[in-house]
């Protein structure tokens, strides 16, 4: 038994060590001398950057309802800046896609640490399995990188249409977002809960308004010596008072975002002295997402929320803001 376990023990010496002769040198190919530029080009000439990722398996024995898109975001420069050309032409944060893009033209290879394309998939970077699939403009040319990623805080790296597999250091494969969501100031509505004023709210539950009085939420119209549930109060002025997009849709209004059918919220508020006053609209749920188009008057975007965030809007009737009072014990 003790020789048996010998032998294979040796065996396996022998496999790992076939492997890596496999991996590092291929069919005998000598590694590229020294280090260069993984893209080549200048930051100033790329016009154009796609980050496409995988998307989200469903939960181990769900189906997805809808066919799952892999997430997808495109970017494209634009005068001193860059839009989210995937999401209507969104203005981008600027700062963080020249972050990202530093850090793409910086990345530097080497000595290849795989050069065969059996050995793509288990790195993550083969044409149709991959984490992340990046393609820059460049000079109106395209270049193609596939990313995956590595131990230690590195990437493998490939370009589209080379065997070899480079690993590289300085970028992390998940600073490679591929949804607008990384691009963007999320905030889409925001009046800080002091300033506010009065909330008029409109759902499938009916009407009702909450008017700041003295410091405190008054509901109108609610029962002679009814007491209020301060906590539900509290929990929707904060829910209502703020909007965060998952992605911008478009600057166009269609029928089907359904806008003003979940809710219509009015915040009425002041702001330096003047009292002013904004609305939104909550639409009906995109497909199968968990989230809701929505669309506020002084914007020029409509765009999605995520179902959970708004859903204090849409749930809540003034009935729902009393307190419960508990009846007096019989005698």
């Amino acid at each position: 038994m003790q020789r048996l376990n010998t032998l294979l023990a040796g065996l396996l010496v022998v496999q790992g060590a076939l492997l890596a002769v496999t991996w590092l040198t291929g069919h005998g190919s000598e590694a590229p001398p020294g280090a260069e530029p993984l893209i080549t080009g200048s930051i100033e000439d790329v016009t154009v950057i796609t980050v496409e990722g995988q998307p989200e398996a469903p939960a181990e024995g769900a189906a997805p309802k809808t066919p799952v898109e892999a997430p997808t975001v495109t970017l494209t420069r634009q005068g001193d800046g860059w839009v989210i050309s995937s999401a209507g032409d969104y203005p981008a944060k600027t700062e963080k896609v020249e972050e990202m893009l530093g850090k793409l033209m910086d990345l530097q290879i080497r000595r290849p640490i795989a050069t065969q394309a059996a050995n793509h998939p288990l790195l993550k970077v083969a044409d149709d399995d991959f984490s992340k699939k990046v393609t820059l403009t460049v000079g109106g040319a395209q270049q193609i990188v596939y990313v995956g990623p590595g131990a230690s805080n590195t990437v493998h790296l490939r370009r589209a249409g080379d065997a070899n597999v480079y690993r590289s250091n300085g970028l992390s494969e998940w600073g490679l977002g591929a949804t607008p969501r990384t691009y963007l100031n999320t905030t889409y509505v925001s009046v800080e809960s002091d300033d506010l004023q009065g909330i008029d709210v409109k759902n499938a539950k009916g009407a009702f308004t909450l008017q700041r009085e003295g410091g405190e939420w008054r509901l109108q119209g609610a029962p002679e010596g009814q007491p209020l549930d301060s906590g539900k109060i509290n929990s929707l002025v904060s829910a209502v008072s703020k909007v965060y997009m998952t992605t911008p849709v478009g600057k166009e209004e269609k029928p089907e975002y359904g806008l003003g059918r979940g809710a219509e919220i009015t915040l009425r508020y002041t702001e330096e002295g003047a009292e002013r006053a904004l609305r939104y609209r909550v639409g009906v749920e995109k497909g199968d997402t968990a989230y809701m188009y929505v669309k506020a008057d002084d914007r020029d975007y409509v765009i999605l929320a995520s179902k959970y965030a708004v859903e204090s809007a849409l749930l809540r009737g003034a009935s729902d803001l009393l307190a419960k009072v508990k009846s007096p014990p019989a005698p």
